[in-house]
């Protein structure tokens, strides 16, 4: 490790090294500090000022512990004083700790200590760590805008709707330094009932960034019906920004609450195709759960647009081989998606053809439907076409004689 990457250096005199010095500095290490402690002892004669601008120039902060030990040699005072008076401006504090002191002690000894704000060991030695924790990274960038997130969090959670959506802007104008606030932002989303507050929460999501995966599939089985309807509505209004959330809802369409299956799938048609992956393993697993995923892929065209080729055919796998499942509602949901998807595969038409002889009326009628949308690439299915004119269904062979006028025409 650099010696200029310490994050504290301590000075101290002799007599309070084992009460106060080593203690201290151990207490800062478990908090995370990087500690540099000068072993050296504190001589008369000793330049204290030279000890700490050696320190300061190797760490972020000088601890300096003054004691009545440190204050019976007299002669540090003073340089102290004149590195306290010549700090101001500079990027360097020095951080004054008080042992066995009051103030009029250090007063008589040091006007300009006196009035400066310092740990005293009085509240315990754990308290004192924790205070000068608080001052070494709150003193930084980073850690000054870590302080704001957190109080910024804090308002998410004031009754007042003006105050929150305060805050949530406020965020929003912060990015991804944010991304603390993710999860707080999100679950306050799912509560929000005034509608300006929820559209700038979920604006401020967009922006900080997603919440752990984790937290979205807890949120996504919640107990509360009404909870998993919410979330499952704000991911929907995340669009592609949710998609860490692909695993929580695609699981989230076997809910016993129909609408959440209704915005889970709404929600996964939102973040567009880098959810068929996840829609597609599904499709493959046991048991199966096509009805949904494949009504989850019908809306993502008009939603997210074409899919990429390679896509594209992944999906007509996935339909060709849910047209042939023996539950009807599976195969109603494939023969819809195969009808109404203009996807250009050759496989298309000679299933549609075989879906014309089903016992379902309704995936005879969406066979015909997709034929006649297929136009002259449907040519070879023709004379399908006219022996299914004998169908008994009038609606059916309705249908079948649309689709071979328009083949014709074209």
């Amino acid at each position: 490790m650099s010696i200029a990457e310490w994050d504290v250096f301590i000075s101290y005199a002799r007599e309070d090294e084992e009460a106060v010095a080593r203690p201290l500095a151990e207490l800062l290490r478990e908090r995370g500090l990087r500690v540099w402690i000068d072993r050296a002892e504190l001589r008369v004669g000793d330049s204290l000022r030279l000890r700490i601008d050696e320190g300061l120039a190797n760490s972020r902060f000088g601890i300096v512990i003054l004691s009545p030990a440190f204050l019976s040699k007299h002669w540090p005072i003073r340089e102290l004083n004149g590195l306290v008076a010549r700090e101001a401006g500079g990027e360097k504090v020095i951080l004054p700790v008080w042992h066995c002191l009051d103030h009029a002690a250090v007063a008589r000894h040091s006007p300009i200590l006196a009035d400066r704000l310092a740990v005293d060991t009085t509240m315990g030695l754990e308290s004192a760590a924790a205070q000068i924790c608080g001052a070494v990274i709150y003193a930084s960038p980073a850690g000054r805008t870590q302080e704001r997130v957190r109080r910024l969090i804090l308002d998410l959670n004031r009754p007042d709707p003006e105050d929150r959506l305060s805050a949530a802007d406020a965020l929003a104008r912060m990015g991804t330094v944010a991304i603390e606030a993710a999860h707080v932002l999100f679950q306050a989303a799912i509560r929000e009932v005034d509608p300006d507050s929820r559209g700038a929460l979920v604006k401020a999501v967009k922006s900080v960034g997603m919440p752990p995966p984790t937290l979205l599939m807890e949120t996504l089985t919640e107990a509360s019906p009404a909870a998993r309807i919410s979330a499952a509505k704000v991911l929907q209004e995340l669009g592609p920004t949710a998609e860490p959330a692909i695993s929580a809802l695609v699981a989230a369409l076997r809910d016993v609450e129909k609408d959440v299956q209704e915005n889970s799938c709404l929600a996964l048609a939102q973040i567009g195709w880098a959810a068929v992956p996840n829609l597609l393993a599904v499709l493959q697993a046991a048991p199966p759960l096509p009805s949904n995923v494949i009504k989850t892929l019908l809306l993502m065209k008009p939603i997210a647009g074409p899919p990429p080729p390679r896509v594209g055919a992944q999906i007509v796998d996935a339909l060709l081989q849910a047209l042939q499942n023996p539950d009807l509602g599976v195969r109603t949901s494939a023969a819809m998606g195969l009808a109404m998807r203009r996807l250009a595969d050759a496989r298309i038409v000679p299933a549609l053809v075989a879906a014309l002889s089903d016992a379902c009326r309704t995936i005879r009628i969406l066979a015909a439907v997709g034929l006649r949308r297929a136009g002259a690439s449907a040519k070879d299915a023709l004379p399908a076409l006219t022996a299914a004119l004998r169908d008994p269904d009038a609606e059916v062979r309705s249908t079948i004689e649309a689709a071979i006028n328009e083949i014709s025409k074209t």
